[in-house]
């Protein structure tokens, strides 16, 4: 078992499922990216659990700062000043029905 899943190899998988050429479906498939990022940018939150997928949202953070020890090379510590900026912040709430079919196929509960 791998740790990733990449573009092309879902490309390929959907491609060899449905039976359209793989041109045709890198091109849907990059709409729909590309179409969900602009929706989520737009409008902050993208329900698709409809889709048994999920919902994305936008949220904001607010500006951040602080400051870590970091070894100063003679055994002891600086303290470094670190910032964030404000920010919007992607995040995904899987349905119910999503983290149900993660579970089917791995045969393992999901959180």
């Amino acid at each position: 078992m791998t740790d990733e899943y990449a573009f092309s190899e879902i490309l390929s998988d959907v491609t060899e499922d449905t039976g359209h050429q793989e041109g045709d479906v890198n091109d849907i498939l990059e709409c729909f990216f590309q179409k969900l990022a602009e929706a989520i940018a737009k409008n902050r939150r993208v329900d698709l659990s409809g889709k048994k997928f999920g919902v994305f949202r936008l949220e904001s953070r607010e500006a951040e700062s602080g400051v870590i020890p970091s070894p100063d090379g003679g055994g002891g510590f600086d303290m470094v000043e670190w910032t964030r900026p404000e920010r919007d912040e992607v995040v995904f709430r899987p349905s119910p029905g999503f983290t149900t079919e993660i579970a089917i196929i791995t045969g393992k509960p999901t959180i």
